[in-house]
């Protein structure tokens, strides 16, 4: 990517995971916080700091101990969009960058506009998850 931006080129990245954690799990036993819905992983939302079925939309608060063993050793496992995009600013602190998921934008006219704007070259990355894919190509 570097290379991209130095080319001035713009660049998209696509994330094929929301949130800032896949999941969350007990370093303890192993445990995996899951939906008690589904038995899915739960995903670790940083903004919001709770844990999101991404099947179902069942969200609880983040567990201070583990719901198995009781350990306080929770911790956040596997790398989501919000995660990326924290790591990247940091990594690329000048180029103009704007990121994007579907849990961000602010609807259709919210797509629209970044769109427009990334196609105007206000930005030289777009970075997010599948909902780039979905509605890049049935643009072009």
């Amino acid at each position: 990517m570097t290379l991209k931006l130095e080319a001035g080129e713009q660049t998209i990245v696509l994330l094929n995971r929301r949130g800032f954690s896949s999941f969350v799990a007990c370093r303890t036993c192993g445990e995996r916080v899951q939906c008690q819905n589904c038995a899915l992983t739960l995903t670790y939302h940083r903004r919001d700091r709770r844990l999101l079925c991404h099947y179902c939309n069942y969200a609880e608060k983040v567990p201070s101990v583990c719901p198995k063993c009781q350990s306080e050793h929770i911790y956040f496992l596997g790398i989501g969009s919000e995660k990326w995009r924290r790591s990247f600013t940091r990594d690329f602190p000048r180029p103009a960058s704007h990121g994007w998921t579907a849990t961000l934008s602010p609807g259709k006219q919210g797509f629209e506009t970044i769109l427009q704007n990334f196609r105007e070259r206000n930005y030289d990355i777009l970075v997010g998850t599948q909902m780039i894919a979905k509605v890049t190509t049935s643009r072009t």
